[in-house]
């Protein structure tokens, strides 16, 4: 094998390599992007809170 066709068949890998990251990267931030919402807690919304001793007698009252 000539050392042009060599240099040549080293180019064209790296750059299916390069290529190849670059599809895996994006498919990554893609992913984590989709993924990330499913996994948030999810969010409770109170209009008014207690706090109760252990009698249950209520200690504080918090309006919103």
């Amino acid at each position: 094998m000539m050392m042009d066709q060599r240099i040549d068949q080293l180019e064209s890998r790296n750059m299916r390599f390069r290529t190849a990251l670059t599809l895996v990267a994006t498919a990554m931030v893609v992913v984590v992007t989709v993924v990330r919402p499913c996994l948030a807690l999810d969010a409770v919304e109170a209009h008014d809170s207690m706090v109760r001793n252990d009698t249950g007698r209520i200690n504080h009252r918090f309006d919103y």
